[in-house]
């Protein structure tokens, strides 16, 4: 990686292996390698490459990331209290990889601008750049004041992996001043939605506070925490959660007349309908605590804690969750915002509407309760539902847990089924489901009882009531093949769900996502998969790529790849167990094709280790309680790792006295080759991937098993 060193004199010293940070407090005008300094601005050009490094603090000076290109910034104990815009500003087709140590404030007083603008078409990813931040092992202690892993028995009120509570922190606040206020980290507060509309979002770790701004005036909107700024933005752009804590508050409308407040992550405010959530937010790790602005005035709707934005004004509603929200992980903390004149907002899901206006829709939900801890409430006296629709009604049907949106599979290993998760309101008898399919049909009629009964999928199960009174209704589909399923088709399905009281009257009906089922033949496919050396095959040197792989909710994040180098492409982790979709860019009409990459096998336990006693070679120490299907390799603090040997039934350790503490063995399952051209073998015999390792580390004269479960790091040696 190329590191730059700049100076304040206007000038550069390039190909220079230490890094120097910018100070921000002392760097002049100029014209630098890879941007320029003004009066009032820090631009980044075309030339920018490497990590720029940023400390002190300015009042004068804004971050400005033009069209077209890709920047990775690192903030130090940065403060930008900026008058002359957003603090960083990130224009459409750009990217920022933005990288946090220690505390950092951006704030600014620039009427209706973001602390971070990010609008649609732009992207923001955030990570924590502190050694234990970066890639949080799961597992390791609980320290400080985040939750960790609460639903597994482990203390609320720590945070796993970070040393320090102030380690890794980011705090953005929008400006509040200004018609329509911006959004902590998203849009500008706005009626065009060039402005207003939040971009793609993505966190990894660290902590982070963004506050949207609240409005001063009558007939406005307030930012979002996170998402769309005031004056009705949507939430545009996939907001993604990987890990880090996360404190996300939005604007409050308070008690100015026809306006409304901005959700903690999602739409913004508006003095007409609330902005939405038109793309995905996704939750897969981390501890996300959003809290929606609420309103004290007549005409002003207060907004979700994810999702839809208040409503100002009458007839005005809430703004809805017409995207996905999605929760696959993590601890969530989710509270509508209250309104005590008119609407008041879902914890996740729909926010409030003005006077007459009525609240948005909660829209696609998705809550994965076997691994997510969900702790969400909605707003008002008494409160609405936590999630959902921002109304009570006996029966009435929240969609929590949906199938993805597209589902691949082969037709000669056709196995799983599709599930659809629901919960009603209040008081009701029973909920029902079933499960109806077309064939190359994706238009459902709206009442489906009037589909041929031939079209029922038989039997349909119900489930329940799982956590938080949720059913489960399970389409057995892919275990049973329906007539005609055979590659070529294209299947449809959907799920009818209703609530009935006790005299069998019908209180509410929904239904779920259209779910789309490709059936391919994989002998088409021209892509191939090297179990050893982990890597897809059949690909063009010098061409261009797309690879998207499927997951909960039909969020299906994409990696391009430019002009490659070769012809062959390394599989990336989350790849494993998941269908891919692999796509030529340039070629018209596009021609995806897909590849299932299978999960790796269960990583060994090694039951039986003798522990070394002394260190000689009358002494040696020794590793058992393995097979021939293994093989292991030794780090070295000095020399680094060794190959990968076969370890047959037990590894010899004879050299213990020059063998460091902090130095491990690791053991995983082999890999197995695809077997083909075989006389007499038809079809080739599949692979498999290595297992991740178990890792076994030398600590002074002994061996201890520290790790029970997959490695995500190399040990930082110096911290033993």
């Amino acid at each position: 990686m190329l590191l730059v060193v700049f100076f304040g004199m206007g000038t550069a010293m390039e190909n220079v292996t230490a890094q120097t940070p910018i100070n921000l407090s002392t760097i002049t005008n100029g014209t630098y390698a890879g941007f320029t300094v003004a009066a009032n601005s820090i631009t980044f050009d075309s030339g920018a490459s490497g990590e720029y490094v940023f400390t002190g603090s300015t009042t004068t000076r804004n971050i400005v990331v033009p069209a077209g290109i890709t920047v990775n910034i690192t903030l130090n104990n940065v403060t930008i209290s900026d008058g002359v815009g957003n603090p960083i500003q990130i224009s459409q087709n750009s990217t920022v990889n933005l990288t946090i140590l220690n505390t950092n404030t951006l704030s600014t007083t620039t009427a209706s601008r973001a602390g971070i603008f990010v609008p649609a078409g732009a992207a923001i990813s955030i990570k924590g750049g502190c050694p234990a931040c970066q890639n949080p092992t799961p597992g390791t202690p609980c320290q400080n004041a985040d939750p960790c892993e609460p639903c597994s028995g482990a203390t609320p009120g720590s945070i796993r992996g970070c040393t320090s509570a102030d380690t890794c922190k980011l705090v953005v606040i929008a400006s509040n001043t200004g018609a329509h206020r911006g959004a902590g980290i998203g849009g500008n507060g706005s009626t065009a939605a060039s402005e207003s509309n939040s971009g793609a979002i993505t966190f990894h770790s660290g902590v982070i506070y963004a506050t949207g701004g609240s409005v001063a005036n009558n007939n406005t909107g307030a930012g979002a925490g996170i998402g769309g700024g005031g004056g009705g933005g949507n939430a545009v752009g996939n907001i993604i959660f990987y890990g880090g804590k996360i404190i996300a508050r939005g604007g409050d409308a308070g008690s100015y007349q026809n306006s409304g407040a901005g959700s903690g992550i999602g739409g913004g405010g508006n003095n007409g309908t609330g902005g939405s959530v038109t793309g995905t937010i996704f939750v897969n790790e981390g501890h996300v605590i959003a809290r929606g602005g609420g309103s004290t005035a007549n005409h002003a709707g207060a907004a979700a804690g994810i999702g839809g934005g208040g409503g100002g004004g009458n007839n005005s509603g809430g703004g809805s969750g017409d995207g996905w929200i999605v929760v696959n992980g993590g601890f969530i903390q989710a509270y509508g915002g209250t309104s005590n004149a008119a609407g008041s907002a879902a914890g996740i899901g729909g926010g409030g509407g003005g006077i007459n206006g009525g609240p948005g829709t909660g829209g696609d939900i998705g809550v994965n309760w076997d691994e997510a801890c969900v702790d969400a409430k909605g707003g008002g006296i008494p409160p609405v539902p936590g999630i959902g629709d921002p109304v009570a009604t006996d029966g009435k049907i929240s969609i929590t847990g949906n199938p993805p949106e597209v589902i691949v599979v082969f037709s000669n290993n056709i196995t799983g089924s599709l599930q659809v998760i629901a919960n009603a309101t209040a008081t009701y008898e029973s909920i029902d489901f079933q499960w109806y399919y077309q064939v190359n049909n994706p238009n459902f009629p709206t009442n489906l009882n009037t589909l041929n009964p031939a079209n029922r999928v038989q039997p349909t199960s119900k489930e329940g009531p799982l956590a938080q009174n949720n059913y489960r209704g399970t389409c057995n589909i892919l275990d049973t093949p329906i007539p005609n399923f055979v590659a070529g088709n294209d299947y449809y399905f959907r799920c009818h769900i209703v609530t009935r009281n006790a005299a069998g009257t019908i209180l509410d009906q929904a239904l779920s996502r259209l779910v789309h089922v490709v059936v391919l033949d994989q002998t088409q496919n021209t892509y191939f998969i090297n179990y050893e050396d982990e890597y897809i095959g059949g690909f063009t040197s010098g061409q261009s790529y797309s690879i998207a792989y499927n997951l909960i909710g039909g969020i299906n994040p994409t990696t391009p790849f430019n002009n490659l180098q070769g012809n062959t492409i390394p599989i990336q982790e989350e790849w494993f167990g998941n269908t891919i979709t692999i796509t030529q860019t340039g070629v018209s009409p596009p021609s995806p094709q897909y590849l299932f990459i299978p999960s790796r096998p269960d990583n060994p336990t090694i039951t039986t280790i003798n522990i070394v006693v002394c260190g000689t070679e009358t002494t040696p120490g020794s590793i058992t309680g393995i097979n021939d299907k293994m093989e292991y390799r030794y780090f070295n603090s000095q020399t680094g790792y060794s190959n990968w040997e076969q370890t047959g039934t037990i590894i010899v350790i004879n050299d213990v006295e020059d063998e460091i503490e902090g130095d491990l063995y690791e053991v995983r399952v082999t890999a197995v080759p695809t077997i083909s051209g075989v006389p007499g073998l038809s079809d080739p015999i599949e692979g498999s991937f290595a297992s991740l390792p178990f890792e076994i580390r030398i600590k002074k004269e002994t061996m201890e098993t520290i790790a029970t479960g997959p490695i995500y790091r190399i040990p930082n040696l110096a911290n033993l």
